[in-house]
C-alpha cells in the first residue's frame, strides 16, 4: 500500500471536517455534529425530523444532526491531533484542544450528581432533546479510551475525568456480571443504563475501556471483569436480543459488524493484560472477519440498523471498525500474514471510495454505506446507518484514525504502554 494515498487521504477527509459545515466554527470550540443526513429520497426523513430536531439546513436536500455527543467529540479530536504530530500542523492540534475543551466545559454532559445512579457517567448529547439524557455504555467507553490516550499525549487535566468515568463503568459492569452469574447469561437484565449487553460492540467497548484504565494506574482491578467477558463472548447474543439474533451471520454467533468491534477490541486488550487467550479470541473473531471479506476488500453488511447485503458496505458499523482491527491485529499477531494482507484491502477499498464529488459538503468524506454492484453511495437508508448518513466521529474519525495509525507506525495502546514502561 502506498502511504501517498494514506496521507492524501487523511488530508482530504480533515479538510471536509473543515468546509462541510458539520463543525461550525471550523475550529471546534463548539464541538462537532454528529453527523451530516442527505434527505434527498430518504425513506427514513420522517424518522430522522422526528427523532432529531437539532439541525442546520445546509441545501435543499442537507441538513446537519447539530446535537453534540461526547463520543463524536473525542473521536474527532484523537483524528486532529494525530494529525497535528504527523503533519506539523499546531493549527489541528489547537482544534483537538478545543473539541476536548468544549465536551469538558461547555456540554454539560457529565452526570456531576453525587447522589445519581449515574454520577460521573455521560449523557448521550446535548441539547438535551427527547432521549438525549440517556446513558450509554459505548458512548462512555469511547470516552475512557480517548481522554487517557490525549491525556498520554499531552493534554492536561484529563485523567481524572477518564479514571472518574472508567470506575462508574466498572461498577455498572461488575453489577451486571455478578447478575448474570446468578441468573444466567439469558435473564433479562434491567437497569437504566443502554447497552448492558454482551455484543462486543457494547460490553466488548467497557472492557477496552477498563483495560486502559487498570493500565493508567499500574493495577488489575478490572482483570476478572475484563477475563469473564472473554470467557463467553463467542457464545453469542443474550436469548432475548432479538436484534442481534436476526442478524447473526450464517453459522456463526454474531453479524458480522460485531466480529469487527471484536477483533478491534479483543488484541488490545489482550495485549494490555498480557492474556494470551483473549488473543484467541480476536484472532477467531479475524478470522470469521476475513471468511466475510470480497474481493474488492468490503465485508458483508448485516447490521440490524444498517442495510444488508454482501454488495454493501456499511462504513457505520462494519468497514471501519474492522479496518481498525485488522490493523491491530496485524501488528499485535505479526506472524499472521493475512490479517495484514485483510487491512491493505480494506484500506485501499476506502481509498478508492473515498467520495470525490468536488463539492464541500461531501468531497473527502466517507459516508454510511457505498452498493459494491454499482460502485457509487447506494443501498438504501435508516434512521441511523445508510447511504444518507455522514458520521463525524464513528466513520470520518475513525477511518482516518486507521490510517494516520498506520502512517506513524503506532497503536492505540502505544502512548499508555511506552508510559508505563
Amino acid at each position: 500500500m502506498m502511504k501517498a494515498q494514506l496521507k492524501t487521504a487523511v488530508e482530504k477527509n480533515i479538510r471536509w471536517f473543515e468546509c462541510s459545515g458539520i463543525m461550525r466554527p471550523s475550529d471546534g470550540f463548539w464541538g462537532v455534529a454528529e453527523r451530516i443526513a442527505v434527505m434527498e429520497l430518504n425513506e427514513a426523513e420522517k424518522k430522522i425530523n422526528d427523532m432529531f430536531p437539532c439541525q442546520t439546513r445546509l441545501n435543499a436536500g442537507t441538513v446537519v444532526l447539530d446535537h453534540r455527543r461526547a463520543d463524536c467529540a473525542l473521536e474527532s479530536a484523537l483524528m486532529f491531533d494525530l494529525a497535528s504530530e504527523y503533519f506539523g500542523r499546531n493549527d489541528y492540534r489547537k482544534i483537538a484542544t478545543n473539541l476536548i475543551q468544549f465536551l469538558l466545559n461547555r456540554s454539560c454532559l457529565q452526570v456531576t450528581d453525587p447522589d445519581s445512579e449515574f454520577f460521573n457517567l455521560w449523557k448521550w448529547a446535548t441539547p438535551l432533546f427527547f432521549d438525549a439524557n440517556k446513558i450509554w455504555i459505548d458512548d462512555n467507553s469511547w470516552i475512557v479510551i480517548c481522554l487517557l490516550i490525549l491525556a498520554q499525549r499531552g493534554h492536561e487535566g484529563l485523567h481524572e475525568t477518564a479514571l472518574s468515568t472508567a470506575d462508574a463503568l466498572q461498577k455498572q459492569m461488575q453489577l451486571y456480571f455478578d447478575f448474570i452469574e446468578q441468573k444466567g447469561r439469558n435473564a433479562k437484565y434491567n437497569t437504566a443504563i443502554f447497552g448492558v449487553q454482551l455484543n462486543p460492540h457494547w460490553i466488548g467497548l467497557a472492557t477496552l475501556a477498563l483495560a486502559f484504565a487498570d493500565k493508567t494506574r499500574k493495577t488489575r482491578n478490572s482483570y476478572n471483569l475484563i477475563r469473564r467477558y472473554y470467557d463467553i463472548v463467542l457464545d453469542g447474543p443474550h436469548a432475548w436480543d432479538l436484534d442481534s439474533l436476526c442478524k447473526s451471520a450464517s453459522g456463526v454467533s454474531w453479524a458480522i459488524s460485531e466480529f469487527a468491534y471484536l477483533s478491534f477490541v479483543a488484541p488490545l486488550v489482550a495485549q494490555i493484560c498480557g492474556d494470551e487467550r483473549i488473543m484467541r479470541v480476536a484472532e477467531k473473531a479475524a478470522d470469521i472477519l476475513l471468511k466475510n471479506q470480497m474481493s474488492d476488500g468490503h465485508f458483508t453488511s448485516n447490521h440490524f440498523e444498517a442495510p444488508a447485503g454482501d454488495h454493501l458496505a456499511d462504513l457505520i458499523y462494519t468497514q471501519n471498525w474492522a479496518t481498525l482491527g485488522l490493523y491491530h491485529l496485524a501488528k499485535l499477531s505479526p506472524a499472521k500474514v493475512e490479517y495484514r494482507a485483510a487491512f491493505e484491502k480494506s484500506a485501499q477499498f476506502l481509498i478508492d471510495i473515498q467520495d470525490s464529488s468536488g463539492t464541500s459538503l461531501f468531497d473527502g468524506c466517507w459516508r454510511g454505506m457505498y452498493d459494491c454492484d454499482v460502485g457509487a453511495w447506494g443501498g438504501g437508508n435508516r434512521f441511523e446507518g445508510g447511504k444518507g448518513s455522514i458520521y463525524s466521529g464513528w466513520t470520518n474519525a475513525v477511518i482516518s484514525i486507521a490510517f494516520l495509525l498506520e502512517l506513524t507506525d503506532s497503536t492505540l495502546s502505544s502512548w499508555l504502554l511506552t508510559d508505563a514502561e
